[in-house]
């Protein structure tokens, strides 16, 4: 079926950025988790289904821009606000998993975060060396792409913009 592709109107071009994007999917992935007990065993498993739940993966790596970190604060606020009817992940490329780990540690970066090894989904989404990480990318429970945002930085305009939009795109529970 069609997708509505949603979009934030700001001064980074991410309409053109959205284009590439529309009607994509996120396939089926299974990832080591970063942060959590600390046990390498433990995976987050994607699996497209029916279940209506949405999904908002932040795509970074460790050297990214510092004034993108600036929006890490802006991650747990998402996570707090649309507890219950999305869930908010972090995806992490890094040259391994004890990397990605410390950067998460000391960056205090308390969204659940999975490693993407190999940049498996860096690179079939195009992001690696794209210089639009850290993105945002919200999803829906069939792994469809409803909307890409670029980093907002810390402007709080765009971010109140984007918790509008959000608002908009999930139903409530």
């Amino acid at each position: 079926g069609y997708i509505k592709m949603y979009n934030i109107p700001n001064n980074t071009g991410s309409a053109k950025i959205e284009n590439q994007f529309f009607g994509r999917q996120i396939p089926n992935f299974n990832l080591p988790i970063v942060n959590g007990n600390g046990s390498n065993s433990d995976s987050f498993i994607f699996i497209p289904s029916e279940d209506n739940k949405y999904y908002l993966f932040i795509f970074f790596t460790p050297w990214d821009c510092q004034s993108c970190f600036d929006e890490i604060p802006f991650w747990r606020q998402l996570k707090n606000k649309f507890n219950g009817r999305l869930n908010v992940i972090g995806i992490g490329a890094a040259n391994s998993l004890n990397l990605l780990r410390h950067f998460v540690n000391k960056n205090d970066i308390s969204i659940l975060t999975i490693f993407d090894e190999n940049e498996y989904l860096f690179s079939l989404l195009g992001l690696n060396e794209s210089g639009l990480t850290p993105a945002k990318i919200l999803v829906n429970s069939r792994g469809a792409i409803l909307n890409l945002n670029p980093s907002t930085h810390k402007n709080n305009q765009l971010q109140q913009k984007y918790i509008t939009l959000i608002d908009r795109i999930i139903p409530n529970i």
